[in-house]
């Protein structure tokens, strides 16, 4: 009967370990970027610089056209009203020519105009968002001088240089030549 209590004692201090059973490793899912994308249920500004040696022009505008293939998010919601039925959401693509791979921190006052724009949009409440993101207009002139508006887009002055600002249509990014195509198919 001591022994049985000191065995008692000896487990209450010290109690024998469990054989714990080996975890199932279970293998992550692969997720395929650009199905991912195009699962996006939200408005998506694109801002790319066009000197990035990374995200190529060729994967933004991969990125554009498939942002651009989604459907309509509100199909059978009833929680939603008739100006938001039928709406896609928005997928806009701004280049930044002369800036590489962070325009935030290459071109911050053409970011900022850019985002301001977008951002507006917001601000109106009466009416749908995503129909006011597909039309707003991202690169305003802002009453500058014609000669600074052209077919590069639109000059924006930064502390070291200049910038050109310019909206890539979807018929521009559904146009990729076949080493584009590729390079825009490394990633995803």
């Amino acid at each position: 009967q001591q022994q049985q209590q000191q065995q008692q004692q000896q487990e209450k201090l010290h109690p024998p370990q469990q054989q714990q059973q080996p975890e199932k490793q279970t293998k992550p899912q692969k997720i395929q970027f650009y199905q991912a994308l195009q699962s996006l249920p939200m408005d998506v500004l694109l801002l790319f610089g066009s000197d990035d040696p990374w995200c190529t022009p060729a994967v933004a505008k991969r990125m554009h056209s498939t942002l651009s293939s989604r459907r309509n998010i509100h199909d059978n919601d009833d929680e939603f009203d008739d100006e938001c039925a039928n709406t896609t959401p928005a997928s806009r693509y701004v280049a930044i020519d002369n800036c590489g791979h962070c325009p935030n921190h290459e071109a911050p006052a053409a970011v900022a105009k850019v985002l301001l724009a977008w951002f507006d949009a917001d601000d109106n409440v009466n009416g749908n968002a995503t129909f006011r993101r597909n039309n707003v207009e991202l690169i305003p002139n802002n009453g500058e001088s014609e000669a600074t508006k052209n077919g590069h887009g639109v000059m924006v002055k930064e502390p070291w240089g200049d910038v050109w600002v310019r909206e890539v249509s979807i018929e521009e990014s559904r146009k990729l030549d076949f080493m584009d195509w590729m390079v825009a198919n490394m990633v995803g």
